[in-house]
């Protein structure tokens, strides 16, 4: 299993790591884990720069790997089962996570 940051990821706004442009506003969105280390520091393209919804979804990476190993270790919940393909889905999902699955 790889060691990833630990969560909740947040996002917070940041300054960019580059020279001064007085026309340019030099703050952009740093993502930083519960340690508050950078994850992924702020960056001038913004072609680069996720979307607020992308955003939210990143941020919320952590909560979701908690669900995907959850949903991975039971064949049953209390009397219900899940579906095989749900179950199949994130085993899957987790290779991928670790780094031994298809890109």
């Amino acid at each position: 299993m790889s060691k990833h940051s630990p969560g909740p990821w947040k996002w917070e706004r940041g300054e960019l790591t580059r020279d001064a442009d007085p026309d340019v506003e030099d703050v952009g969105y740093d993502l930083v884990d519960a340690n508050g280390d950078d994850i992924l520091p702020a960056n001038i393209d913004d072609e680069l720069t996720p979307s607020e919804a992308d955003r939210s979804l990143i941020a919320a990476a952590p909560e979701m790997l908690q669900c995907v190993r959850y949903l991975a270790s039971f064949d049953r919940f209390d009397n219900w089962t899940p579906p095989s393909d749900l179950v199949e889905l994130a085993k899957e999902l987790l290779k991928r996570i670790d780094g031994h699955g298809h890109e």
